[in-house]
């Protein structure tokens, strides 16, 4: 919720099959469908992001982005517009206590 500003969330949706444990806990994968964000950039517009699966078609790069049992998120996604990216990152999302 907010993630990205007020009444800007992240949306995403859980794989099948996709839980899995490390040193952090137990987590499950998700993927990030094109999310718009309240960030525009220059005369570009307005500033989308999605996961780098959905970005470069494939798939195995959404199994990277993992959400734990605490609700702690690691998402790798793209910010783009619509004339091309603006390149990519790690966002973390902490929950609040």
């Amino acid at each position: 919720k907010n993630a990205y500003g007020k009444l800007y969330h992240l949306s995403f949706t859980v794989m099948e099959d996709s839980e899995d444990e490390d040193e952090g806990g137990k987590f499950v994968s998700f993927r990030v469908p094109s999310t718009a964000t309240p960030y525009t950039y220059g005369s570009y517009g307005a500033v989308s992001v999605r996961d780098l699966g959905y970005w470069q078609d494939n798939i195995d790069y959404a199994y990277w982005n993992q959400l734990y049992e605490d609700n702690y998120v690691i998402a790798y996604v793209q910010f783009y517009v619509a004339a091309g990216s603006l390149g990519y990152n790690t966002d973390i999302f902490e929950p609040e206590s």
